[in-house]
């Protein structure tokens, strides 16, 4: 028998998407997933979740944030963070990657009354500072892809991937680990959820038992490994757009132009499909599904890593042309410091300085939502349309004035 556990990342601020378009993942991706596991407890999986992402739920759909909390109760359904608003945390200051997590964090506490204990790392950023981060902030497990790890550790077996490990920081911090399932591994097929859609449930069911039975015999009996399946929650929108126009590119002549189309009953039917794959995998005796916290809590970490800052491959399309996005993120982020100090010393010396800080507040929310990783991608769309560098723009060019009325808001008197 082997650990099985689903995961799903929920970020709706996508790049190949326009702007004022996104709730189409609420309603066709978000929502067709989450009936799916209601109708099926014993699909035990973890939400990892970006801070505005869950508000965008609670505003449009707040029947979906009880569905999630029902699954909380019963133990199906572990709740993460996924930060704020998906930034490159490699990319971006200490302080800022520290309030990235804290704030989708709060939101975690405000919306479904949870703390969460697990991270998932937006684009496998991985940086020795992170460790320190959520050990401040009371995160136990991470989740991240294998390749960050097989790059310093390419020693590693199939099977270790697929065990427990802490990851070294700086000030000696540590945090646990887990791998989802990774094309980065040699010989390691992806095992996501999409098969239950794309391949169809019997297939896919065929496959992650295959999975299980091998990596059970090579361990010995499975104790002690888990099968991380992850895919983002947004697929199955995504699939079903595909299966609509008949081509799985994103290139021109695929289905990139339609992101945005309502196809509502393609979706519920799809996800309907992988729901009859996981009424049959409830039942298998070779996997035991079980959420992250449960199996990090349990079994004792295998290994002891200390990773270099690593990144996705694919870092160099995001960067080239990207200079006047940081630019303007950087000139931003120095008129929220120079408000910061204004305000702290205008605090010292009495002066009424309410305003002034919730200004401030807002001028820091809007870098945070400005720092968003698809914001550096100055890339063309495949498709000709903008990608979210304009948004990621505006949202930091608003950060500056938000301080700079800040900075102004200093008044006389208590």
């Amino acid at each position: 028998m082997i650990n099985v556990n689903f995961n799903f990342n929920l970020g709706i601020y996508r790049t190949f998407i326009a702007s004022g378009k996104e709730d189409v993942y609420i309603e066709e991706g978000y929502a067709p997933l989450l009936e799916q596991l209601d109708l099926h407890p014993g699909i035990k999986s973890n939400l990892f979740i970006e801070g505005v992402t869950l508000q965008q739920i609670a505003k449009k759909r707040p029947d979906l944030i009880k569905i999630i909390k029902k699954g909380m109760k019963r133990k199906q359904i572990e709740v993460d963070t996924y930060t704020y608003n998906h930034p490159v945390l490699t990319l971006i200051p200490y302080e800022d990657c520290y309030k990235q997590i804290e704030e989708g964090i709060k939101i975690n506490e405000e919306i479904l009354e949870i703390r969460p204990k697990g991270f998932m790392l937006p684009e496998q950023a991985w940086d020795p500072s992170l460790p320190k981060i959520l050990e401040d902030l009371g995160i136990e497990y991470i989740v991240m892809g294998a390749a960050v790890l097989l790059r310093d550790r390419p020693e590693l077996t199939g099977t270790d991937i697929h065990k427990s490990f802490t990851l070294n920081g700086v000030f000696k911090s540590k945090v646990r680990g887990v791998c989802m399932d990774s094309p980065g591994v040699k010989g390691e097929p992806e095992y996501y959820v999409e098969g239950g859609i794309v391949q169809g449930p019997e297939q896919n069911v065929k496959e992650l038992a295959a999975k299980a039975a091998l990596l059970s015999k090579e361990s010995k009996g499975g104790d002690g490994l888990i099968m991380v399946c992850k895919n983002d929650a947004e697929f199955i929108y995504e699939s079903s757009l595909a299966a609509v126009h008949g081509n799985r590119d994103w290139g021109r002549g695929g289905f990139a132009e339609h992101m945005g189309q309502s196809i509502k009953d393609v979706c519920f039917k799809k996800a309907r499909k992988m729901g009859e794959g996981w009424a049959v995998m409830e039942k298998m005796k070779e996997i035991k599904f079980v959420n992250l916290g449960e199996f990090v809590k349990k079994n004792k970490p295998a290994f002891d890593f200390t990773l270099r800052p690593s990144g996705r491959s694919d870092y160099r399309e995001w960067l080239d042309g990207s200079e006047k996005v940081d630019y303007i993120w950087c000139e931003a982020r120095n008129e929220i410091k120079c408000a910061e100090y204004t305000i702290l010393l205008a605090g010292k010396m009495g002066l009424n300085i309410k305003k002034a800080e919730e200004l401030l507040k807002e001028a820091w929310l809007m870098l945070l939502r400005a720092e968003i990783s698809t914001g550096r991608r100055a890339c063309a769309h495949p498709a000709g349309k903008a990608t979210k560098v304009f948004t990621s723009m505006e949202d930091a060019l608003t950060a500056k004035e938000l301080a700079k009325k800040a900075a102004n808001a200093v008044k006389k008197g208590a």
